[in-house]
């Protein structure tokens, strides 16, 4: 499991760092925001729910791991 949050730490550093995501630090968890809103529709076609499930999955672990 440590792996996939890394994995998903990677892709979203990668996303920032192209300025796709934009970071949002707060407490206790931080947020992304997608910058591009017509990349919402795009995503949504592709993945849809799937892709939002996982990626509340992984926020989801990723907290529980913070936590920890």
């Amino acid at each position: 499991m440590a792996k996939e949050v890394d994995k998903l730490d990677l892709v979203l550093e990668i996303l920032v760092t192209s300025g796709i995501v934009f970071f949002i630090p707060q407490s206790p968890a931080d947020c992304y925001q997608l910058v591009h809103d017509y990349l919402v529709g795009f995503i949504r076609q592709q993945r849809g729910a799937e892709l939002l499930a996982e990626l509340e999955r992984e926020r989801q672990q990723r907290q529980e791991a913070q936590a920890k």
